[in-house]
């Protein structure tokens, strides 16, 4: 009896060990398996597939043979599928074998150029040839047992497809033939995968697989948890990345392709996403499928490269109801001296028929004010970027699609956008780079054209020669400088400083949340931090200097944003109005303090007449309120004109006591009711209009405070004959 239960002490304690050990060796492997490394990724460029009709794609996969992106949608779906050339510039029709658009594993293979997909017994390898298929091969794979196929890769590295069952989860390894087909299926590996390196708990599983031929590993994705895992060939993880800040709703699956941008070399792959969207009863809720590029070799700003704070000055929006028409995608932004305004392109406005009254261009004051209109749909239906030519009066737009640039003259009716306009334009398509590159927004100073490069991450630039004029035979050479080893990924706003001969730009990569100034060698100067802007893709588009709206004495930054774009909905007419004008101060505001003025705050309103004298009036005298004493104004004579500032203020600040009253010298003082006009020249109304007070009002430095003058400068000469053909 002692032995029986010696020996059962013993056993107990050698169970009581074996489970200790168990324990911690369990406890290791989590913890090495939630040390994932985690995979450096940047979001790149979007194809919005409802673009091209597939509202909610389920499956895609990238052809190299014919370098396009296959998508479509289930099918008993509406739409057919659709071949997406040039990463999002057209797309035509296609033809799938029955059953290919239900498979939930599909992919290419890059050695024979077959579609290769399973259905729920075999693998089908179809060719694809002018979006016609036909069926070459079929192997029968009941054998394999596979539960839930939930994704195929085929690895021209090792000559194997891989089948994903999302009910292991496991990977089928099956070898392939010199001819692309498969064999020895009793002989093929499975690749077991650890839950728990995976993050797959109940209800959750792994979906869509792809191989990375450069560093000869597999790729799938938790789409419960929006995390997308690397996993060699033994079922190792390697690393992960997390993707939830993407905003994806309905993640279908995952292939590699070459990078969109057309400067990098051709063997450069990304990883591409294909998001399914959202179909909802709701407009506003339905989002429709997008392709989301992601790039696994991310660039950053320089190693040392110091963020300079920016401040925000104020926002505007673009929408309805303070806008109509209105403006629900800006892309591009431009200065206006002649009118001291802004003038804003929209390029999918006319994608909009809820929204669009026949004009995509719209001219307004700096605080907002929208005061003009006009329409480039009779040349270009895609106005992503706009510059005008100072000297001439000449306006540029850009159309990232066609990759072309307009040169607009003004036509005898002395209107823009109207049909009598002269124009030229010049194709961008291997004058810039090799492959057209991608123009977004342009600029204009100094005689020479700016060109902002989108996706390729490069800005170019040209003199236009001594004529000034576009596409004519002493244009310069062009200068190109990559951006996107600087941190600058996707260009879509640029501007050039006059002051200071250099050129600021913008990208909209969700990433590159900052301002950059180069030089127009390609050297980054400076950069400054806009992340109060947000994290979210299409915040950042054109881009622009001019004076503040509260401090037109200051040089301020002007950009706009698209926001969510007009194509990620169904049916391709969205209901998204969430443009918007962001006025950015790249010096820190000063503190404000109280100013004592007797002018009027708001603005004067500048109107033809025929006489330029205000009619005269009496001030009140200050009393213990401080209000100025009794005083006569004076009387301009016929050739006053007021300059074109927000606000008037004396020189000398009035300092009244309660005793003594101090008469202000050598001042105007506005009336209420008439205000000085420029005679002979017709100058389009401002918005604002001044309502003079009796009291002194305290400003805030921010203000902007010239002095008054009894001269007032008028427009260059230049612009004379442009700001009454402005509006239309």
């Amino acid at each position: 009896m002692r032995i029986a239960t010696s020996y059962l002490h013993k056993t107990y304690r050698y169970a009581l060990i074996l489970g200790l050990l168990t324990g911690v060796l369990l406890a290791i492997r989590s913890i090495a398996w939630a040390a994932i490394e985690p995979h450096p990724f940047k979001a790149l460029q979007t194809i919005y597939t409802g673009e091209f009709g597939v509202d909610f794609p389920v499956g895609f996969a990238y052809n190299p043979t014919s370098s396009e992106f296959l998508v479509w949608q289930s099918a008993s779906g509406p739409s057919a599928p659709i071949r997406i050339k040039g990463y999002g510039t057209s797309a035509e029709k296609a033809n799938l074998p029955a059953g290919a658009a239900d498979s939930p594993a599909t992919a290419f293979n890059p050695s024979t150029g077959e579609l290769v997909w399973v259905d729920s017994y075999s693998i089908q390898q179809t060719i694809i040839d002018n979006g016609l298929s036909i069926t070459v091969q079929s192997h029968d794979i009941r054998s394999l047992a596979i539960e839930t196929p939930s994704g195929l890769a085929v690895d021209p590295v090792n000559s194997a497809i891989y089948i994903l069952d999302a009910q292991g989860p496991r990977i089928h390894a099956l070898k392939l033939g010199p001819d692309g087909s498969v064999i020895d299926l009793a002989g093929h590996d499975i690749i077991n995968l650890r839950k728990a390196a995976v993050g797959v708990s109940a209800g959750q599983e792994l979906k869509g697989l792809v191989f990375n031929s450069t560093a000869n590993t597999l790729f799938t994705v938790n789409t419960a948890q929006q995390v997308i895992y690397e996993i060699s060939l033994d079922g190792d993880v390697l690393s992960s990345m997390e993707i939830g800040v993407l905003g994806l709703v309905n993640i279908q699956g995952l292939t590699f392709a070459p990078s969109s941008d057309q400067t990098d070399d051709p063997a450069e792959q990304s990883l591409f996403v294909l998001d399914g969207g959202a179909e909802n009863t709701s407009p506003t809720l339905q989002r429709s499928g997008q392709i989301i590029e992601l790039s696994l070799t991310p660039t950053a700003l320089p190693a040392g490269m110091t963020l300079q704070a920016a401040y925000l000055i104020r926002t505007f929006t673009t929408g309805l109801p303070g806008w109509n028409p209105n403006s629900p995608d800006p892309a591009g932004i431009e200065y206006w001296p002649g009118t001291g305004g802004l003038v804003i392109s929209d390029s999918e406005v006319d994608e909009m028929p809820v929204y669009y009254q026949d004009v995509n261009v719209f001219f307004t004051t700096t605080s907002g004010v929208q005061n003009g209109t006009c329409d480039t749909t009779y040349f270009s239906n895609e106005p992503s970027g706009i510059a005008l030519n100072t000297v001439n009066g000449r306006l540029f737009f850009a159309n990232d699609d066609a990759k072309q640039v307009t040169e607009i003259n003004v036509g005898p009716d002395g209107i823009y956008c109207t049909g009598d306009d002269t124009k030229f334009t010049k194709n961008m398509a291997g004058y810039l780079s090799a492959g057209g590159s991608d123009p977004e927004d342009l600029a204009y100073g100094d005689n020479m054209l700016f060109i902002a490069g989108g996706g390729d991450g490069e800005f170019f630039w040209f003199s236009l020669g001594p004529d000034g004029l576009l596409g004519t035979a002493d244009d310069g050479p062009v200068n190109q400088h990559d951006t996107d080893a600087l941190g600058f990924s996707d260009v879509e706003g640029i501007t050039y400083n006059d002051a200071s001969g250099t050129v600021f730009i913008i990208s909209t990569a969700a990433a590159d949340r900052y301002l950059g100034e180069f030089s127009l060698s390609g050297e980054l100067l400076n950069v400054w931090d806009l992340s109060f802007m947000g994290t979210a893709a299409n915040i950042r588009s054109g881009l622009t200097l001019a004076p503040g709206s509260l401090a037109p004495e200051e040089t301020h930054i002007y950009i706009v944003s698209r926001g969510i774009d007009n194509d990620y909905g169904p049916g391709n007419s969205p209901e998204e109005d969430d443009g918007k004008v962001w006025e950015i101060s790249l010096a820190a505001p000063p503190a404000p303090t109280p100013t004592l003025t007797d002018t009027p705050t708001a603005t004067y309103t500048f109107t033809p007449t025929e006489s330029s004298t205000p009619t005269q009036t009496d001030t009140a005298a200050p009393t213990d309120t401080l209000t100025p004493t009794q005083t006569d104004t004076a009387a301009p004579t016929d050739t006053l004109t007021p300059t074109q500032t927000d606000t008037a203020v004396p020189t000398d600040t009035l300092t009244p006591t309660q005793a003594d009253t101090t008469v202000p010298t050598d001042t105007l003082t506005p009336t209420q009711t008439d205000t000085a006009a420029p005679t002979d020249t017709l100058t389009p109304t401002l918005a604002d209009t001044a309502t003079p007070t009796d009291t002194l009002t305290p400003l805030p430095t921010e203000t902007a405070v010239p002095t008054a003058t009894h001269t007032a400068t008028s427009p260059p000469s230049e612009f004379l004959i442009y700001l009454p053909v402005i509006f239309n």
